[in-house]
């Protein structure tokens, strides 16, 4: 697990800015343990909806 958190890593950028079809290839680079304060696994999620 250190190996991993410190070694680096791509990201995948999404969200309002990126194509719905081609977001699997918006990559950043960086290193888990410098960026982020915790880390979280989510097995399963689902497509958002609207809230209407």
């Amino acid at each position: 697990m250190q190996e991993w958190l410190r070694g680096p890593a791509l990201q995948r950028s999404f969200g309002a800015n990126v194509p719905r079809f081609t977001y699997r290839f918006h990559l950043a680079p960086l290193v888990p343990a410098e960026e982020y304060d915790g880390i979280a696994f989510v097995a399963k999620s689902t497509c958002s909806r609207s809230l209407e």
